[in-house]
């Protein structure tokens, strides 16, 4: 009896072990490739409960939702041979489960990051910064570019920057989707670059040689500003020149036009009334000759000037009898 009851216990206990190695479980941020013998026979990503061979059969699971490498700072060499410290991170999913444990012979995500995403990402980023010399990348940062329009250095806005970026990280993102998504089966989606920086060892002296270029652009550009703050001045100058001399000009000829009407109208004015005329002529001779409140005039008072002073019609009196 006793033997009966271990018996079926064993058989329960062992039934059991028999369902539970029989089910597995998905949930919906992984994929589960399941496997016999070591060899692949499927992949699912439907979440829930599922069944596989007892014993036989094994799930592998595979986190299937975005996921952040950080890639360890590189000092990379650039086309002018100088050396910068390049810190990036990569951001990939893996969606094809069957490709990525084939193409790592089973290995865990860990491996794969670390030696070939991580290889991958450090290649792309030679290439690309390997194109650019040390000025150019830490223009970036700063606002300039080396690239030189007609001997100036162009100056980049912070959109430009921010487009230049975008397009150098485009650049080393496609090249690691190349090299990576078909053969180990993964969506990369995008590299970006954290920081840049310079080696402990040269940071002071390239520093140095980029202040004194700056030193040397920036008294360019305020020679060539003075130039041409000058050439606006001396244009600005004849300009005025012309155009003062043009409105006396058109002065002058204004003023005659108008001395002419007015000697044209003293004629008129003359012939129809001379003795009018002549009375008029002599005030305003008082007027412009009697200014002032001390005016002396030394002068005979029986000449023709004072002629109006003795008579309202401008004639001698006649003498007196005697």
């Amino acid at each position: 009896m006793n033997k009966l009851r271990i018996g079926s216990a064993i058989f329960v206990i062992l039934l059991g072990i028999t369902g539970l190695s029989a089910v597995y479980t998905v949930n919906e941020r992984e994929t589960a490739v399941i496997l016999e013998f070591g060899k692949f026979v499927h992949q699912e990503e439907q979440p829930g409960l599922h069944l596989k061979w007892p014993f036989i059969q094994k799930a592998r699971y595979f986190d299937k939702r975005v996921l952040d490498l950080d890639i360890p700072p590189d000092e990379i060499p650039t086309r002018d041979q100088e050396q910068i410290i390049v810190d990036a991170f990569v951001r990939y999913r893996i969606h094809d489960a069957q490709t990525f444990y084939e193409a790592n012979r089973g290995g865990a995500t860990e491996i794969f990051e670390s030696r070939r995403l991580t290889a991958s990402v450090n290649g792309a980023v030679r290439a690309e910064f390997g194109k650019m010399n040390l000025e150019s990348l830490l223009g970036f940062a700063i606002g300039t570019s080396s690239a030189l329009t007609k001997g100036k250095r162009k100056t980049l806005s912070r959109t430009d920057r921010e487009k230049t970026r975008d397009e150098l990280t485009k650049r080393i993102t496609d090249r690691v989707r190349k090299e990576v998504e078909k053969r180990y089966g993964v969506k990369v989606v995008d590299v970006r670059i954290k920081r840049l920086d310079l080696p402990a060892g040269n940071k002071k002296s390239i520093l140095g040689r980029m202040a004194e270029q700056r030193r040397q652009e920036a008294t360019r550009i305020r020679a060539e500003g003075e130039a041409r703050a000058r050439k606006i001045k001396a244009d600005a100058n004849r300009n005025a020149r012309v155009t003062i001399a043009k409105a006396k000009k058109q002065a002058e000829i204004l003023r005659g036009r108008g001395e002419a009407k007015a000697q044209e109208i003293y004629n008129t004015a003359y012939g129809k009334d001379p003795e009018f005329f002549q009375f008029w002529v002599s005030m305003n001779a008082y007027k412009i000759g009697l200014q002032g409140k001390n005016t002396r005039l030394l002068m005979s008072p029986n000449i023709d000037f004072f002629r109006y002073f003795k008579n309202m019609h401008g004639k001698a009196s006649a003498p007196a009898k005697k």
